[in-house]
């Protein structure tokens, strides 16, 4: 190890066995763990939005970022679970006369292909399983060609923060960009933007562009996602009149409130409306949020955390209008005015549409893929034909237990399914058997929601949900289908780890905490 600065950080009597102790080096934090005897050494901050890892969820030598659940093996660094698209970086120790010396950093990142393969992987769409697949197929040493194909003009972002930072005004228009057009090139990843796939024929393996050029392939990853529902009402036509889906939405809107909108009006009371609405208020905009249910994401996470939800908002000066629909815009260019379905109206400059979404599957009309609107897979997310995959919101995937099938429209879900499909794409076995997870940020208050939504009979509760700080059991039949949590992270870890493998949770041992 010639030419290697070594920097005296820590004794080793100032690690206890399986506890984790940080140290500043140059004004980084560094992350010291023992384990079995052995010591370990990594960044600490996680290379989502900068989790602090000391204060995670620990399972061995993996730990979970207590922010969004990204989970990494700190022995070399490896990115285990998404939200992180990136390894945390590992550093050389050693060890003399009980003083822990720090070297170079280990090598990371993604390696540029090595050798040749005459194989052409095609990816269909390039948000969260679509950019994770192409990146995931590099990472696993696959040398032959990649094209990943989106109707959009930017290279692949950060959706979720489109709702969050960016509505607010705290993150930068440069911060979403998941990578720079210097990556997909430097690991010969080809990104073909503003291309619309209009067919996909299995038989000749092509999909065909709008243009009628044929793309060819070898391997499929269909990752097309969702398209925002709209509403066909009057006026709907009017100027800034938008939907939240993709960078360019986010862009417009951002303009929009730039020009002087103020007054505005979010159709949906679901996450992304939310959402926005808790961005908008940091900007002190005038919010109004018109849904049809009495009580906001009810259907998701039950009254009583819908109606603290509700309250949150409420305190801050938005103001609902549940239990109406729209029935009109009115205005001569731009819309001017709501009228819903009470007989009200709201006088407005912006109107935020988020009342869903529905998979993006009108190419696949002429194939026998689809069923009831969404693409069916098996536990390698294949569809039955052999080397065509699906994942993200159009896939209907096998739950861990095997005997249901669900589809989940979250991005960290995506994320993991682009992964998981890219490996079985190169031949890898196993099944997908990640549990679903997701956030949500208002203000801030950040709940956090993991397994599958639907139908539940029962909901349990440990902590206080007026005070932010709970958890929450769903139930079906007395089995556990979900839980949500807002300040009980370590809780959720648990369950997610006992749901993982296949261990159900009783009422009774929820409440009892036995998982």
């Amino acid at each position: 190890m010639a030419g290697i600065q070594w920097k005296k950080i820590a004794r080793s009597s100032d690690l206890k066995e399986g506890i984790p102790h940080v140290v500043e080096v140059d004004d980084e934090e560094i992350l010291l763990l023992k384990k079995n005897g052995e010591i370990h050494a990594c960044g600490n901050k996680c290379t989502h939005y900068g989790g602090p890892l000391n204060e995670g969820h620990w399972n061995g030598h993996e730990v979970t970022c207590p922010w969004h659940f990204a989970r990494f093996d700190i022995r070399n660094g490896t990115r285990i679970a998404p939200p992180a698209l990136d390894d945390v970086q590992v550093f050389q120790l050693k060890v003399e006369e009980g003083d822990i010396f720090l070297g170079r950093k280990e090598s990371s990142g993604i390696p540029k292909p090595k050798g040749k393969d005459p194989r052409t992987v095609l990816i269909l769409g390039a948000g969260a399983a679509g950019n994770a697949a192409t990146e995931t197929l590099r990472r696993e040493g696959f040398a032959g060609r990649i094209q990943m194909v989106t109707q959009e003009d930017d290279f692949p972002y950060d959706r979720p923060n489109l709702s969050k930072g960016f509505m607010a005004g705290k993150a930068k228009i440069d911060w979403i960009p998941l990578r720079s057009p210097q990556f997909y090139a430097d690991h010969n990843i080809d990104v073909l933007r503003g291309q619309r796939i209009t067919n996909l024929d299995v038989k000749e393996k092509a999909a065909l562009t709008a243009e009628g050029k044929p793309l060819y392939f070898d391997l499929c990853l269909m990752a097309t996602g969702g398209k925002p529902r709209k509403l066909d009402v009057p006026g709907a036509d009017l100027k800034n009149i938008f939907t939240l889906r993709s960078f360019r939405n986010a862009k417009n809107i951002v303009a929009a409130i730039e020009n002087g909108a103020e007054r505005i009006l979010i159709v949906g009371a679901g996450f992304i409306g939310m959402e926005v609405a808790s961005s908008f208020r940091k900007r002190n905009l005038e919010v109004h949020i018109a849904a049809p249910e009495e009580v906001p994401m009810e259907h998701v996470l039950g009254k009583r955390i819908g109606k603290r939800l509700h309250r949150l908002h409420e305190k801050k000066e938005v103001v609902f209008h549940l239990g109406t629909q729209v029935e009109a815009f009115k205005g001569e260019e731009h819309v001017r005015e709501v009228m819903l379905s009470d007989g009200s109206s709201i006088p407005v400059d912006m109107v935020i549409i988020g009342i869903g979404i529905d998979p993006a599957v009108d190419y696949l009309k002429n194939t026998k893929l689809i069923k009831n609107g969404v693409v069916p897979v098996d536990e390698r997310l294949q569809t039955p034909v052999d080397g065509v995959f699906a994942a993200g919101d159009i896939a209907l995937f096998p739950e861990v237990d095997g005997e249901r099938k669900t589809r989940i429209e979250h991005w960290a879900v995506a994320e993991s399914q682009g992964q998981f499909a890219a490996r079985a794409m190169l031949g890898h076995s196993g099944s997908y058997k990640e549990i679903p997870f997701f956030w949500t940020m208002q203000y801030k208050v950040q709940l956090k929601y993991m397994g599958y939504p639907g139908k539940t009979d029962r909901i349990e509760y440990l902590g206080n949900v007026d005070k932010e700080n709970f958890l929450a059991g769903f139930f079906e039949e007395d089995e556990m289908r979900a839980a949500a949590t807002i300040g009980m992270g370590e809780e959720l870890f648990n369950i997610q780890k006992q749901m993982k493998s296949k261990s159900s949770i009783s009422p009774l041992e929820f409440i009892n905490k036995d998982f």
